[in-house]
């Protein structure tokens, strides 16, 4: 048996998105220090700039950079985001977080992208912290030897699954690879 026409009532879905409609989760911040700065460049402390290209990141900084790599590995992503931002850290700055904060009260951006030499052992737990307190991506690679034994639980990686960190995004990198290709 068919069913009649007229008793079909039309509806209009409208669906839009809601909630966190001012976060931009493909936005991200990556922490400079003046060393990484191309010749005749100047970019005072505890200001951030935003970048669209590679060739926008290669005009302030320089292509052996860590933070031209970190953005060179950024934008490769497909679909390409559309901008990263460099923050410029203050060698003042009691550590790493306190450039963090900063950084976090001047602009929200999602991702975190630390050089090596910024993000240690000594300091990944109180960094993971702060991701999870701020609900910020922390992005790390990590080297040490000790992180490959499934048996050890006191390593780097093992310390920060058991502790439970939710922002902290953790991968593994020989030395040797990171030798052979500074990018990583």
């Amino acid at each position: 048996m068919a069913y009649p026409v007229d008793n079909i009532i039309p509806v209009n879905v409208i669906i839009s998105p809601s909630g966190l409609g001012y976060a931009n989760f493909s936005s991200a911040f990556v922490f400079a220090d003046q060393a990484d700065l191309a010749s005749l460049v100047t970019f005072d402390a505890n200001t951030f700039r935003d970048y669209s290209t590679t060739s926008e990141v290669a005009e302030d900084f320089a292509t052996d950079s860590a933070v031209y790599h970190i953005a060179t590995r950024y934008f490769a992503q497909i679909p390409k985001p559309p901008q990263i931002s460099v923050w410029m850290k203050d060698p003042l700055d009691t550590g790493i977080v306190d450039t963090l904060n900063k950084a976090a009260d001047e602009a929200w951006r999602y991702h975190q992208f630390l050089k090596l030499s910024d993000l240690t052992e000594a300091n990944a737990l109180a960094v993971g912290d702060w991701g999870d307190a701020n609900s910020r991506a922390i992005w790390a690679t990590f080297s040490a030897a000790g992180i490959l034994d499934p048996q050890s639980d006191t390593d780097i990686m093992s310390v920060l699954k058991a502790k439970g960190n939710r922002h902290m995004f953790a991968g593994f990198k020989s030395s040797g690879q990171v030798a052979t290709d500074p990018t990583q």
